[in-house]
């Protein structure tokens, strides 16, 4: 007992003159089983080693970090930038075949009024074909019907809203389709015509079916359009309905008188 007594008692001694030393250093004094004092005099260089090591690893992980935040960023951004590019092409295309046919029916006009002639190309005769204009009859299928459509404008937003009822004349069974609204100043000028939605038309009708506002009902159903314009809305008098199946058979074609409605803004 007196033994360790005596080997604690020089340790303390000893750490005592480390503290009275003029010397600036940390020291880390360790007691061994055996009794003898071990120290460490570089402390302080494994703790700013470690430091120096944690910083290291922080400012690396921050580093990635913003590394991908800036790429998910970068994708999201090219992503948008591709969805507004293919609704831009399927717009310009669209606008290209409404162009090309109003084009292919202005020359046989003229052609027609001149009494010339002229050789067609290939390409143009199947042109001509797909867009010769035969007379406009209307059409029922006596499956649905049209009632109490409406023409509204908002004149803060420069929008029309269009609304109809359609009915099923099937006794109750469901029909399906798709439906579209023609707005006219008069039924001869194609080029004053807003289809809505707006799809291209060839022989005054619509194409691309799938694009008209889709409608399921077995009795009737409300159907609402919208619209945003650029002209005034008091030039047009007539709007032609259109219904399709989901085959794309048309089941009902009808003129009505457009009598347009003003909004009131709050």
């Amino acid at each position: 007992m007196g033994y360790f007594s005596g080997k604690i008692e020089k340790a303390v001694n000893f750490a005592a003159s480390l503290l009275k030393s003029k010397r600036k250093y940390h020291t880390l004094i360790l007691l061994g089983d055996d009794g003898k004092v071990k120290h460490i005099r570089i402390l302080r260089g494994i703790i700013i080693t470690l430091l120096s090591v944690q910083i290291m690893v922080l400012c690396s992980g921050a580093y990635f970090f913003s590394s991908g935040m800036r790429f998910v960023e970068d994708k999201r951004v090219m992503e948008n930038a591709l969805i507004i590019s293919q609704k831009n092409y399927l717009k310009i295309r669209d606008e290209k075949d409404m162009l090309m046919a109003r084009l292919v029916l202005a020359e046989s006009l003229v052609n027609k009024e001149t009494g010339s002639a002229r050789v067609l190309k290939p390409e143009e005769t199947s042109a001509n074909a797909s867009v010769t204009q035969i007379p406009r009859t209307p059409v029922n299928s006596g499956r649905v019907s049209i009632d109490n459509i409406n023409v509204f404008h908002e004149k803060s937003a420069n929008r029309l809203k269009i609304e109809f009822d359609i009915k099923s004349n099937r006794n109750s069974r469901q029909i399906s389709g798709y439906s579209f609204v023609v707005l006219k100043e008069n039924d001869i000028d194609e080029a004053g015509w807003l289809p809505v939605p707006f799809v291209s038309l060839v022989s005054k009708r619509p194409t691309a079916i799938n694009k008209g506002r889709h409608f399921s009902t077995s009795k009737f159903t409300t159907v609402k359009l919208t619209t945003n314009i650029r002209s005034v809305p008091l030039r047009f008098k007539l709007a032609t309905v259109f219904v399709y199946s989901v085959s794309g058979e048309l089941l009902l074609e009808k003129d009505f008188p457009v009598f347009l409605r003003f909004i009131k803004e709050i």
